[in-house]
């Protein structure tokens, strides 16, 4: 489910795209770099989909893991 769409996730998906663009956004009364982190998977048919999407404080190694993670058990 992304966005509270169901996704197709019968569907292998051989290659996935992972990819954390920086945008500024209010954090109260300032603005602060903000990671949008998302996945998008190409299936056997060559169709891509998105496959999840996160916004998070800043982009590493456990915030990776962890969405990763959620990707698996959704």
């Amino acid at each position: 489910m992304w966005n509270g769409i169901p996704t197709q996730t019968t569907k292998l998906h051989p290659h996935i795209w992972l990819d954390a663009t920086y945008v500024k956004c209010r954090r109260g009364s300032r603005m602060a770099s903000t990671a949008v982190v998302t996945a998008i998977g190409c299936d056997e048919s060559g169709w891509r989909q998105v496959l999840g999407a996160c916004r998070k404080a800043r982009s590493s190694r456990r915030v990776t893991h962890n969405f990763f993670r959620k990707l698996t058990t959704a």
